[in-house]
């Protein structure tokens, strides 16, 4: 068969490898190739021309030299080119003490030969000598008038941080760096959010390793001194009165399991007098040890509204003070099969009391043989006086069987974190790091520092959060120390907002605020959300956009097309998305859209635990109306498909369910239609495939009238935002 002839406007066809092996091939083959003559042009009638013969050996040798070194580089690679993924390569380009000392010695070979940069000695060059001199001489000798703040919108209300170095005042003008800045800048991506620079994740790939961390091998931590802490001081009564106005009721705040401080208390806050509409947000509280101190700790998006309630409800009552703790108290999460080994390897302790106990949890390998709740102080030394040592295999001894069984006895659960004395001791006597390094001189480098009797001694308060993690609080200015010590043992990874994200995606719990519909900070994350995925859209050529009123059959989308539409979930009407990203946004190309603020949503959220109870029956009357109340739920998909986030969730019949489940597969003419917009029972905020079920998971809300309508079994369908194609998924309440 003759082929057709190629058209002269079109492009010549372009000469395809059949791998990459080939492509691989035929570059080394060039590299080797050597450049000659086709004939020499020195001997000519039987006589040599010297000069000809000179320049014809001279072209032969450069072009050997050059074949030699191209040679030499296409086959090998520089040395900070093997370097695991984990490790920083951008350093380690121009600079040989950042590779490991095996691979030194290569990497001085290989920058020897860059010949060093040349840098014009000019005005530019001179005023930044100026600048940094100047910088150095502020920060040496700074004045109390030059203490440089973050301005909030209650300035009067809060405490301010004041900026330690001041050749960074100006990059924290509008936003509060965390203690571990520097060393997240330069590892992670970094965004700007509730106030903090946060990081949101590392650079190298880590969705997998980060599963791996959580649940198999090693352990992963993150930074989450953005969280504010809250202290309020006086009696006993007083003070568990105060919190009950605030806190779920019967979740026993002022029971005496939690008021020795024995245990932390995972609860919700609530608006004074709004139980059960008005949720603000989930808190963590512990008291101290003589019961006249409890700590609040609460998430920044909402830290300033749960500041001003306490506050408002102190001063009517006498004898309660408050304190602001939000850059006085820092704190990481830590979770993972090796979490307390890390610990372990890093604090030496300096009390005598619950050094014993420390020893004897050394063989936890999970988290979860330690009662939910379990609180325990300590007080340790410099984290720079341990040395890294190299983990073992847990082995349960009789001593960790008999603490574990007889827990909480025998522990001291004075606190230090509670007292500002001692936290402000303890970091005005922490030593330099050149003193450091010159008492390690004197001694080996396998052997820990002895501490002194003048070294300060760290207040530390560990928690057991319920998603089997440790909470670790610290004081503010050691943060950094402690994490640095911690990133260098080798079995421990950091993670960023998308990795906290992710461990409580896999243990099927909500992460506030992103999966907490019906609260302010709820919503206000859904707004934005919605807006970068409606810029997104705007953005693409109109004939690659997604074409929402040809959804399900020119029925067009349910509800907003950009986000999950909960106005429109209970009432039955398309929100005002002109509200929310601006006017003419839906039918105008070239718009932006804008930020201006919707009207307060009429949609409130339901905790998980009185959501279980009005589907059993169990809990009696209820003071409000839950036509406008949703819940929280897991949704699995049983079948093929992946929920993403604004998926929509459709409730059907006990008769329908046969039908999906022998439904033939997807594009297939006689596949199931999907349901009615009239069926639609909720949105599904995160979505993903769940590596730890091996399964597509989703984490969304329901209404709970339309879901006790559509109870039956349990199933559902999950369409996602933007198709028409339907699964057949089953939700369950979440985890807690």
């Amino acid at each position: 068969m003759a082929s057709t002839p190629q058209s002269p406007k079109k492009r010549p066809i372009a000469d395809t490898l059949s791998s990459g092996r080939e492509r691989k091939r035929i570059k080394f083959r060039d590299a080797r190739t050597i450049a000659t003559e086709s004939g020499s042009p020195a001997l000519k009638d039987g006589l040599l021309d010297l000069h000809k013969f000179a320049e014809s050996r001279k072209f032969e040798i450069e072009a050997l030299q050059d074949a030699m070194e191209r040679s030499r580089n296409s086959a090998n690679q520089r040395a900070f080119q093997g370097l695991p993924r984990d490790m920083r390569r951008r350093a380690a380009n121009h600079n040989p003490k950042r590779v490991p000392k095996r691979l030194r010695d290569q990497s001085k070979l290989e920058t020897a030969d860059i010949p060093p940069k040349q840098r014009a000695q000019g005005k530019k060059r001179l005023k930044a000598q100026i600048q940094k001199r100047a910088s150095v001489k502020l920060r040496d000798h700074k004045s109390p008038r030059q203490e440089d703040e973050i301005q909030t919108e209650d300035d009067h209300l809060f405490k301010h941080r004041k900026i330690q170095k001041a050749k960074f005042t100006k990059r924290q003008l509008h936003k509060a760096w965390l203690p571990t800045h520097l060393y997240h800048s330069k590892r992670a991506h970094m965004k700007v959010k509730w106030g903090f620079s946060i990081p949101e994740t590392p650079t190298d790939k880590s969705y997998r390793p980060s599963h791996r961390a959580f649940w198999k091998k090693g352990c992963i931590a993150w930074d989450t001194s953005y969280f504010g802490c809250i202290i309020m001081s006086g009696e006993v009564q007083l003070l568990s009165g105060l919190l009950e106005k605030f806190c779920e009721p019967g979740c026993g705040v002022g029971a005496p399991r939690y008021i020795g401080g024995k245990r932390c208390l995972e609860t919700y806050a609530y608006r004074r007098g709004e139980f059960p509409k008005g949720l603000i947000c989930p808190a963590t509280i512990v008291w101290a040890e003589d019961s006249r101190k409890v700590l609040i700790r609460v998430h920044p998006a909402v830290y300033a509204d749960v500041y001003k309630l306490f506050k408002s409800a102190a001063e009517g009552a006498d004898g309660i003070e408050l304190e602001d703790c939000r850059y006085d108290i820092a704190g990481f999460e830590i979770v993972g099969t090796e979490s307390w080994t890390a610990l372990n390897s890093i604090f030496i302790l300096a009390d005598e009391e619950n050094s014993k106990i420390w020893q004897n949890l050394q063989g936890i390998s999970d988290t979860g043989m330690l009662p939910i709740g379990a609180v325990l102080p300590l007080t340790i030394y410099d984290p720079r006086f341990s040395v890294p040592k190299k983990p073992k295999d847990s082995l349960q001894t009789p001593d960790l069987s008999a603490t574990l069984k007889e827990w909480p006895r025998g522990i001291n659960f004075r606190a230090g974190i509670f007292d500002s004395v001692k936290r402000d001791s303890s970091t005005s006597l922490k030593p330099p790091q050149s003193e450091i390094d010159s008492r390690r001189r004197v001694i080996e480098m396998s052997t820990p520092i002895s501490p002194l009797p003048t070294d300060p001694q760290i207040p530390l308060l560990l928690l057991r959060q319920s998603t089997s993690s440790w909470t670790i609080l610290v004081p503010w200015d050691w943060l950094t120390i402690l994490w640095h010590q911690l990133q260098s043992l080798p079995f421990i990874r950091f993670g960023g907002q998308k990795q906290f994200e992710q461990f409580n995606f896999e243990s099927k719990v909500a992460f506030f605020p992103r999966d907490y519909p019906g609260t302010k900070a709820g919503d206000l994350e859904e707004i934005e959300r919605s807006k970068e995925v409606c810029t997104k859209w705007t953005r693409r050529p109109a004939s690659k956009r997604i074409k929402f009123e040809k959804v399900c059959a020119g029925k067009g989308e349910t509800g907003n097309s950009f986000g999950c539409d909960w106005e429109y979930l209970i009432h039955g009407k398309k929100g005002d998305e002109r509200k929310i990203y601006g006017e003419g946004a839906m039918t105008t190309d070239e718009n932006v859209p804008t930020t201006t603020m919707p009207t307060e949503s009429t949609v409130w959220l339901l905790t998980t635990c009185i959501a279980r109870q009005v589907f059993s029956g169990s809990i009696g009357k209820i003071p409000v109306d839950l036509d406008s109340a949703v819940f929280g739920v897991v949704v699995t998909i049983t079948g093929r498909g992946i929920p993403t986030a604004n998926s929509r969730i459709y409730g059907i019949s006990k008769d329908e369910v046969d039908l999906w489940k022998n439904c033939p597969p997807a594009g297939s003419s006689n596949y199931p239609v999907c349901p009615e917009p009239e069926d639609l029972i909720g949105f599904i905020t995160t979505g993903s495939f769940n590596l730890r079920e091996g399964g597509s998971t989703g984490v969304g809300a329901l209404s709970i009238k339309k879901a006790l309508k559509w109870q039956g079994e349990r199933f559902c369908i999950v369409r996602e935002c933007g198709q028409s194609l339907g699964r057949l998924a089953k939700w369950d309440f979440l985890a807690h």
